[in-house]
């Protein structure tokens, strides 16, 4: 059977961007998504309260990540290959793109930094943060593992590379607007159900700046893997900040 060709569209009144996901990468990638982002990590809450004490919070981080990871190569593989590809067909681009990316993460975080500092009335104390810090004093090994490693590959693959790639060819605003939303979403979903104040809420604002960033680096770059590594960059300068 003849394999699927990714969708090029380039007649798009957004032409520029060429899509090398294809559209049956893609509707699983959006089945992928919600398992990721909420299942997940709801299956986790479930197993900890059945057997607590059982894995420590690093190790259960790590094994949710790595059953993503897989679950993500199996189904964007082909994907994943031929953004690699292309990534070698062109490196300057994609260094330029990962430099455009550092950029514009800088750039927006001097904007986003003041305002979120005049909404918590200065004491930003984000409670992902709070919990990676709280995880590497015990598992520092495996939380790096998860947050340096496989979380870049499952969160690019799927808020840039499904996201981002399937709103892009139609409108580049709401492909910025929409896979920014959802990524900063991830980051603080789970401490607003568990303590129930909204005002948390806030805190999608400091994840908003790396969300462009990334969005911008894969746009550049036509390549997943740009976005990938710059997204390990940035992690890796937030664990030496943090931790």
């Amino acid at each position: 059977m003849n394999e699927t060709k990714p969708e090029t569209n380039p007649a798009s009144p957004q032409e520029g961007f060429q899509q090398l996901m294809t559209p049956t990468e893609r509707i699983l990638g959006w089945i992928w998504l919600p398992v990721n982002t909420f299942l997940l990590p709801i299956l986790a809450a479930v197993y900890v309260y059945a057997n607590p004490g059982q894995l420590s919070d690093g190790a259960l981080n790590l094994i949710t990540y790595a059953v993503s990871a897989l679950a993500v190569l199996l189904m964007l593989h082909r994907f994943w290959r031929e953004s690699f590809h292309r990534m070698l067909e062109r490196p300057g681009r994609c260094l330029g793109a990962m430099l455009l990316g550092v950029l514009v993460n800088y750039a927006l975080s001097l904007v986003v930094s003041p305002v979120l500092m005049m909404a918590l009335d200065g004491a930003v104390d984000n409670p992902n943060n709070a919990a990676l810090v709280e995880i590497a004093q015990q598992d520092l090994g495996m939380i790096k593992a998860a947050s340096i490693f496989l979380a870049p590959l499952v969160e690019e693959s799927l808020f840039r590379g499904v996201v981002f790639g399937s709103l892009r060819p139609k409108h580049r605003f709401w492909a910025y607007a929409v896979s920014a939303a959802l990524f900063a979403l991830l980051h603080v979903w789970q401490y607003i159900l568990v303590s129930a104040d909204a005002s948390l809420l806030v805190y999608v604002l400091q994840y908003i700046p790396s969300a462009v960033a990334l969005a911008a680096c894969y746009e550049r770059s036509g390549s997943i893997w740009p976005p990938i590594f710059l997204h390990m960059l940035l992690n890796s300068l937030a664990f030496a900040v943090l931790v």
